[in-house]
């Protein structure tokens, strides 16, 4: 590499040097001239090193910049093409080096380095000639791209050096360079700058080669007012004092790293800091007022950094590791090499006042990206097309890592919920995409960023996992990241490192045929099982809610069962459409997709089945709760898709009077509830009654004796909360509202010093608003206002969204998408909560119309956030009218038919449409059979009555 010392004396006499005159530059209508047609960037020049100083401005909302490029030429050339996005281009100069080629070296300890690179730079000073080569500069805002254009050959293996004036205002949205603020206890307003490049922002702070594939080097220098610091992604070298009380912070050189993993923030804050036992520095960054809360994210940080440095039998590469709250932040957190950002959610937790589950999701996000420092910056994926090698990878590592850490907070269901089974839910909609999936442009690549890449990438790594053992999937991995360490990878390196460990291991897998059919076809299949005699008979086919003629997709599935004479679990590679298993005698039953391991559904036949229900009711003996978990999900699935009818779905759950898991219970919770929800916005009250009833039949006494506490291990809490939100939203239990309104009449009693159940305290509030009035609403937004808890005050948000009234949900939504008390981060909690509720479902709507332009602003097309935002809205429509104007609005106002959350919304429309006109009177009929008194005694249910007339004539009236 070229030496850090010899670079920065070489770019002060650039800098010195940017007086002269300046190449030409066409940033105005020059798309059409623009000599370069791709999105993505020619191969013709590999960047080696960037130099970049930067100012950011408080005040003027602007930042100025410098960006010094070091590059080889791949191939000759007579045009370097490079990303720009908002930036006014004020000079550019490409000068030819004289250097000698120099070879990459990892970054050594600063004292070290110093002095090998001083030398280095007093016996080079002779050899440092540059010669200016005249340029073109045309700009393409369509593609984000600057066109340098060489008078000259650019000849295959010399290098250059290419120097960029430029400026910017900070960005409008979370992306980019931005401002974010935060409101002290003593009322002062405060402001920090963060940047966030993740997938392809980084060209909106300065000029860059902006694809992972185009790793270099970057030294920073970052300019700031003397009150505050700065953090990047490596330690500092020195700050130097400038005039007008301004300081500038030089960094380290980093670890050859693609360029949206360059981060910085300047801010106010304190920290928090510890070591690991390999001596790597961790800190841990937040507010003076919030630093108190840090304290777990650091423990848990040195935790998971030890833990995955011995897993992956790989150091953590850099001599210190940074994790920073950010006030207003739109993901969850940002993997940053040695600079991590998180949501403040995401990474604060207040002891003896937080809940053990928001202890977990620190752990769970700090790990997630932790993982990242490996699987993503160490090696990264090629391009955005297989993004879930960085994501999938991570979604799944997360639960290995916390499991490993907390053996009792259940993580193997977590896993489930959050991946398997909601991957399994997205991906069987035929507007689904394949794991990996080409893409160009900036849009379509966050579109990326979605439940299949995270949640379906975790899953079949999971799946793969268990096929091929522990020891086998871990020394896999360990040989992929080896091999490819500073570099860029595809899916196949992975499958020939898993394959080449599993011959090791004597294991003949062709891991690349099997994986293929899951991450280059979208979808996944349903396998139906029956028995005739000591045979097994299976058939694949692909699962769908609509369904449709599909006789071109196949699996390798990786399928396992137990049977009713053996609990030793039997896994069998199906590699054909149909085939047969041979059992040593004749059983009753399997249960296949053993603790719900695979990515597949299962449909058994009638028989095997009631085999199956008769077991769960006799005890549920021999099944686990992840296989009961998964016997629901599936048979509720199946009889959505209507390979299975109502009747038998609902009478099959009617074991859940028995179950006392958190798996099951949550997994039947929510299909109950969304069936309940799409009766509900289809104004038909009386199933909707009948369905609680079933609800409530089933769970009820179990929710009867729940304590209002926090005692037990996390998944007895989230079983509480579960039962008791159940409890209180279904209106069966006056008890249970009446406590949780108590509870808050004395917490408000106690001008809220009184402490709550902190897991109930969401419940609590929410009826608090429920049930009270105005005086009630206005007291929790005061303490909102004044609470210095991240997670107490997105709780406390939630339950503001529970009001009747209408200018209040109002004023919510304009309070977020203003940033005016309620931070724009939260405005798709508000409307998600919002939404589900068909009271005000329609007021979101018709804001989200309204406001759209604006809210653009804050969530660009693609994002997920703004996915999210759209799709929690139209999920619930189920009429043409609703289609029409989902349609009107999104394809033929916008001209959005290519964006991937309008055609879901629309095909989810018309799923609810399909679902409703072919199993209302089924299920009505089951219901009114199953509870009849109910169904008789409900003001809105419609009865039957018979007249029957002197001369023999009957009529039948609805009433």
């Amino acid at each position: 590499m070229v030496s850090a010392v010899w670079l920065l004396w070489s770019l002060a006499v650039v800098w010195a040097e940017l007086e002269i005159p300046s190449n030409e530059i066409n940033t105005e209508n020059s798309e059409d001239i623009f000599p370069w047609r791709n999105q993505r960037l020619p191969i013709v020049v590999q960047p080696d090193q960037y130099f970049i100083c930067i100012h950011p401005d408080l005040i003027a909302n602007t930042f100025t910049g410098q960006v010094h490029i070091l590059v080889t030429v791949l191939n000759d050339t007579g045009l370097i093409v490079l990303n720009s996005k908002g930036l006014a281009i004020k000079e550019v100069v490409l000068r030819a080096l004289t250097h000698p080629a120099a070879t990459y070296r990892r970054a050594q300890p600063m004292e070290i380095q110093k002095q090998i690179l001083l030398r280095e730079a007093n016996g080079r000073q002779e050899r440092s000639v540059k010669k200016q080569v005249s340029l073109r500069v045309l700009e393409s805002e369509a593609n984000e791209q600057l066109a340098l254009i060489s008078d000259v050959p650019l000849n295959a293996g010399h290098k250059f050096q290419l120097s960029i004036s430029y400026s910017g205002n900070f960005s409008r949205s979370y992306s980019g360079l931005y401002k974010a603020t935060y409101m002290t206890p003593d009322g002062d307003l405060r402001t920090i700058v963060a940047t966030n490049f993740e997938p392809s922002y980084a060209r909106e702070a300065f000029p860059c080669f902006d694809e992972p594939g185009m790793k270099a080097q970057f030294s920073l220098v970052v300019v700031r007012e003397a009150g505050q610091i700065s953090l990047s992604n490596m330690p500092k070298l020195y700050t130097k004092a400038l005039q007008d009380g301004l300081e500038e912070d030089h960094y380290q050189a980093s670890v050859r790293m693609s360029s949206y993993l360059v981060a910085f923030v300047v801010c106010d804050f304190a920290q928090n800091t510890a070591q690991t036992k390999k001596g790597v520095k961790v800190s841990v960054f937040a507010a003076d007022h919030q630093i108190n809360q840090t304290h777990h994210a650091l423990k848990v940080a040195v935790d998971i950094l030890e833990f995955y440095e011995e897993y992956f039998k790989i150091s953590y590469p850099l001599p210190k590791i940074d994790l920073v709250a950010i006030p207003d932040f739109e993901a969850g957190a940002m993997e940053n090499w040695g600079l991590v950002t998180f949501r403040e959610t995401s990474l604060l937790y207040q002891e003896h006042r937080d809940s053990l589950r928001g202890r977990s999701w620190v752990s769970l996000v700090t790990a997630h990206e932790l993982a990242h420092q490996w699987f993503g910056n160490l090696v990264t994926m090629q391009w955005w097309d297989d993004v879930w090698l960085n994501e999938g990878f991570a979604s799944y590592l997360e639960y290995v890592a916390i499991k490993h850490l907390e053996p009792h907070w259940g993580m193997e269901d977590e896993y489930l919920l959050m991946n398997m089974y909601k991957a399994l839910e997205r991906d069987s909609l035929l507007t689904t995409h394949s794991v990996s999936l080409p893409v160009s442009g900036s849009t379509q690549i966050r579109e990326m960023f979605d439940a299949v890449s995270y949640s379906k990438g975790a899953s079949v790594l999971g799946m793969l996992h268990m096929y091929l053992s522990d020891h086998v999937f871990l020394s896999g991995i360990q040989s992929y990241l080896r091999t490819h360490l500073y570099n860029n990878a595809q899916p196949d390196d992975l499958w020939t490192a898993m394959s080449e460990t599993a011959q090791q291991n004597h294991m003949f897998t062709d891991v690349k045929a099997l994986m293929d059919t899951w991450i280059t076809q979208r979808g996944y299949p349903v396998v139906s099982v029956s028995i005739q005699g000591t045979h097994i008979h299976l058939r694949q086919d692909l699962f769908t809610i609509l369904p449709q003629n599909d006789t071109d997709s196949l699996w390798q599935i990786p399928f396992t069962f137990y049977t009713s004479s053996s609990s030793t679990v039997t896994i069998h590679l199906m590699t054909s459409k149909e085939e047969i298993i041979d059992l040593p005698e004749e059983v009753t039953w399997i249960k296949a997709n053993v603790n719900s391991s695979g990515f597949y559904r299962v449909f058994y036949d009638r028989h095997m089945l009631r085999g199956l229900v008769t077991q769960l009711e006799g005890g549920q003996a021999g099944l686990s709760s992840a296989d009961r978990a998964g016997l629901i999900d599936d048979t509720f699935h199946l009889a959505r898709q209507g390979s299975l009818h109502y009747c038998e779905a609902l009478k099959y759950t009617l074991f859940m009077k028995t179950e006392k898991e958190l798996l099951p219970i949550t997994v039947f919770i929510n299909h109950m509830s969304n069936m309940i929800s799409k009766f509900s916005f289809n104004k038909q009250p009386c199933i909707t009654h009948l369905l609680k009833e079933h609800l409530w039949s089933m769970l009820g006494r179990l929710a009867d004796a729940q304590r209002w506490e926090d005692a037990g291990s996390l998944p007895f809490q989230s079983r509480r909360v579960k039962l008791l939100e159940l409890a209180a939203r279904l209106g069966r239990s006056p008890e249970t509202e009446q406590n949780a309104l108590r509870l808050f009449h004395f917490w408000m009693a106690k001008n809220g010093d009184h402490p709550l159940p902190a897991t109930l305290r969401g419940l609590i509030f929410q009826v608090g608003v429920r049930k009270g009035g105005h005086i009630e609403w206005k007291f929790l937004l005061k303490k909102y206002q004044q609470n210095t808890s991240c997670k107490e005050k997105a709780i406390m948000l939630a339950a503001l969204c529970h009001t009747s009234s209408q200018r209040k949900i109002l004023w919510l939504l304009n309070a977020s998408l203003q940033h005016h008390v309620i931070k724009t981060q939260d405005f798709s909690l508000i409307v998600e909560q919002l939404a589900f509720r068909p009271t005000t479902n329609e007021m979101v709507w018709k804001f989200l119309q309204k406001h759209w332009e604006q809210i653009l602003l804050k969530y660009p097309l693609g994002s997920p956030y703004l996915s999210g935002i759209v799709k929690s809205t139209t999920s619930h429509f189920n009429s043409t009218e609703k289609y029409d104007e989902v349609y009107n609005f999104f394809v033929t106002k916008k001209r959005l038919c290519h964006m991937s959350f309008v055609k879901q919304s629309l095909e989810t429309i018309k799923v609810n449409m399909h679902w409703l006109k072919t199993n209302t009177a089924t299920i009505q009929s089951w219901l009114q059979k199953t509870y009849p008194n109910s169904f008789k005694s409900y003001l809105f249910c419609k009865k039957e009555v018979a007249y029957r007339f002197k001369w023999g004539t009957t009529i039948h009236i609805r009433i």
